[in-house]
């Protein structure tokens, strides 16, 4: 084991270092404690072995600067002092952790088995050594004291003595760790130690020169003086406070002052013995704590979020920030003591009180997504709250802290967020099964052509009343409904390309409501609000017409035993708010058409699903399922907007929304020559659908054409080549195989 002997004495110093190598230790030497200090943390030891009286750093310095480092303070540590006798000295000794206390006999070899028996005993060390600063000073000043009052008791009393003993005690008078002076009964200075000269950046003959009020910053003279007074009075025989003094270069150093005074014979008043402390780093780190604290108020001050504290034995409140007096619409003086059961109701006081027993009972952080509160002036909020215990020094829960943030209008835009949401998937879901219905459409439409087609070419060739006419026109007419129902799916799906003019609704719902007071049953009333300045909107008129004649049929089925069907329209204004609550709105000038009816209703389930095609409630065989799906197609192409409110046993309201225009009327509907024509020339014909491309053929031949048919765009760019000189007419089918019908006709183009 490593042994670290500490004494200034060579002689001391040298005959432990032979009794402990006797006794089989490693031996470590060092001249005072800061040396001490140096070795144990380069090279470590296992027993520290110290003098205490020592030049730079005595042993009880020592002590505590080892008691107080995290890696050494295991370390035991024997004083063995010749100096520091008394039972007081050992009891200060013992209180900053030293581990036994040895006055140095004259037989080194009782010491050798005293070392020994102690480092064969398990080791208790104190764990929480005399800590605080100013304590340590005030008992160690009064170590330093009572050697100082003897030797000055000495002074005063036999000269002779003060000879004898000046010697033994200068150095605990010039090494010590604290200022020391000595002033006559005028102020001047007439002894100082080295340390004093330090701290106020002086030498001793400087200071010599100089008084006690020449040394105190002026603002704490008067105070000073006061205290001095007392002394010269008889009123006290000693004095501690704290005063700043000026160095020579002007700085300001914080100390603590104890101060003795010093009587001659007869008890007359001599002067003053006093011990200065430097406390200016203590101050520095009061003042910035102290900031620090200011500072910490302020930002909890100013923190949007509300933030309180409660204790924690029964949850009352005894902070809270600005932001939470103003959310919860209480002065601070009428929250702090209260708890949640003074402010909330019985309901929310039981879940906060709950919460805050969690945390407390958990010790670790809690955090709540979202609770309500209701407040006093904001009415009810929601917030995020964490919870947090605060700590005592053994881990005890002293506080519980909480933060809590206003979401109240984050929840709203939330809600907002879903509807829209919900709005983007069903406009989605939408658009899927309007591309699923033109692709359908697309193929069914081709084999309806052939059926419509060859029918009506064997239809001509008989006559009414032949065998099969009969037949062959029902296959006909099947084929015509199968046509129509292959139109809604493509208006449903936005395939089919229209023609738009001004319209003015109005005029068209009065057409419309004619021809429906015909076809609904008289128990049903229909009711026309129609403004008288309406705007136009852009619009094909026959498909508007369709979209007032669904909606009437689907009102009528709604309404079996009769009711009311409203038709109402109004110019309206969408303003951004509304359009951001909307999927796909614009917002604008719009003509609203309202067709309401007071039948049945819908439920919820219903409601997300009746713009879907052949979606129904309607019994079998009574519906297709494309009314709705039809009209939603139609209000689409027209860039319009539509929505559908129902509730069971309330009725139902579709409310659609059409841009409108500035117009001044209604363009003409363009016409045609109805007259059919026959032909001479070539015609190529171009389509993948055999019995389509073979129905073309047969139709235009019967017209006089020559006809050519190509399965391709490729196969029809070879042809195209070949009789280019003869061709007169392509007709192109636009999506084939191999090439299509876009890319083919650029490749013509090229060459012709």
């Amino acid at each position: 084991m490593k042994v670290l002997i500490v004494d200034d004495n060579d002689e001391n110093r040298y005959m432990l270092e032979t009794l402990l190598r006797g006794h089989g230790y490693d031996v470590l030497l060092a001249h005072d404690g800061l040396e001490a200090l140096d070795l144990l943390r380069s090279s470590g030891a296992g027993l520290i072995i110290s003098d205490i009286l020592m030049p730079r750093m005595d042993g009880f310095q020592l002590c505590r600067e080892v008691r107080a480092d995290g890696d050494l303070k295991k370390i035991p540590l024997i004083f063995y002092t010749a100096t520091y006798t008394s039972e007081e000295d050992k009891e200060f000794a013992l209180s900053l952790g030293v581990d036994q206390f040895l006055v140095k006999p004259d037989d080194l070899e009782l010491l050798g088995k005293t070392i020994t028996q102690f480092l064969a005993e398990p080791k208790t060390h104190v764990e929480n050594p005399l800590g605080d600063e100013m304590e340590f000073f005030r008992q160690y000043n009064r170590v330093l004291f009572r050697k100082l009052e003897k030797k000055v008791a000495d002074l005063v009393a036999s000269k002779k003595k003060l000879q004898d003993s000046e010697e033994r005690y200068r150095g605990i008078f010039e090494n010590a760790a604290v200022g020391i002076d000595v002033v006559d009964a005028n102020g001047r200075f007439v002894r100082v130690n080295s340390s004093l000269c330090n701290m106020l950046g002086y030498s001793e003959d400087e200071l010599m020169d100089l008084t006690i009020v020449d040394v105190t910053h002026p603002e704490d003279i008067e105070s000073s003086e006061i205290q001095h007074q007392s002394l010269v009075r008889g009123e006290t025989d000693s004095y501690r406070f704290e005063k700043r003094y000026l160095t020579k270069d002007g700085r300001v150093v914080w100390a603590d002052v104890c101060v003795t005074a010093l009587h001659g014979p007869g008890g007359v008043y001599a002067g003053t013995i006093g011990v200065i402390t430097n406390i200016t780093d203590r101050k520095r780190s009061e003042e910035e704590l102290e900031n620090s604290e200011m500072f910490l108020q302020q930002v909890v001050e100013n923190i949007p979020d509300m933030i309180f504290v409660k204790d924690a034995e029964n949850l009352r409140f005894v902070r809270f920030n600005k932001a939470g007096e103003e959310l919860l619409g209480y002065s601070r003086e009428d929250l702090l003591g209260k708890n949640d059961y003074d402010l909330f109701p019985l309901e929310q006081a039981d879940f906060f009180i709950a919460k805050d027993k969690e945390v407390l009972a958990s010790g670790r952080l809690l955090e709540i997504p979202e609770e309500e509160i209701d407040t006093k002036l904001k009415g009810k909020r929601f917030l995020h709250t964490k919870k947090i215990p605060i700590f005592d020094a053994n881990g005890a829960s002293l506080f519980l802290l909480g933060i809590s943030s206003d979401i109240t209008d984050r929840k709203l835009s939330d809600q907002e967020s879903e509807n829209l949401r919900l709005q983007l998937f069903q406009a989605q879901k939408m658009e899927a099964v309007g591309t699923l219905a033109s692709g359908i459409a697309h193929d069914f439409n081709n084999m309806l052509q052939a059926v419509s087609g060859y029918s009506e070419i064997m239809l001509q060739r008989k006559k009414e009343g032949e065998r099969d006419y009969s037949d062959l026109q029902k296959i006909y007419q099947a084929g015509q409904r199968g046509a129509d129902l292959v139109k809604s799916l493509m208006t449903f799906s936005r395939k089919i390309e229209t023609e738009h003019v001004p319209v003015n609704l109005n005029q068209e719902i009065d057409h419309i409501q004619s021809i429906l007071s015909h076809t609904i049953p008289k128990t049903i009333r229909i009711e026309l609000c129609l403004s008288s300045d309406l705007e136009s909107i852009q619009a094909d008129p026959s498909q508007i017409g369709q979209v007032l004649m669904n909606l009437g049929v689907n009102a009528r089925d709604a309404m079996p035993n009769g009711g009311t069907l409203p038709f109402q329209t109004e110019d309206i204004e969408l303003d951004e708010e509304y359009c951001r609550t909307h999927f796909h709105t614009i917002s604008g000038r719009y003509v609203l058409l309202t067709v309401s009816d007071t039948g049945h209703g819908m439920d919820k389930e219903t409601l997300a699903h009746i713009f879907e095609p052949f979606f129904t409630t309607k019994e079998t065989g009574k519906g297709t399922g494309l009314g709705l799906a039809t009209v939603y197609g139609i209000v689409k192409q027209h860039d319009g907007h539509i929505t559908c409110y129902s509730e069971p046993r309330h009725g139902t309201a579709f409310k659609i929304y059409f841009p409108a225009i500035e117009t001044e009327g209604r363009s003409a509907t363009p016409t045609f020559d109805a007259a059919i024509r026959c032909g001479t020339e070539t015609i190529l014909l171009v389509d993948d659908e055999e019995v389509l491309s073979e129905l073309g053929k047969a139709l235009l031949s019967r017209f006089g054409y020559d006809v050519i048919t190509a399965g391709n765009g490729k196969d029809a760019l070879e042809i195209y080549q070949r009789e280019r000189e003869s061709i007169s007419l392509v007709i192109l089918d636009l999506i084939m195989p191999v090439m299509d019908g876009r890319q083919c006709l650029r490749e013509i183009l090229r060459i012709d």
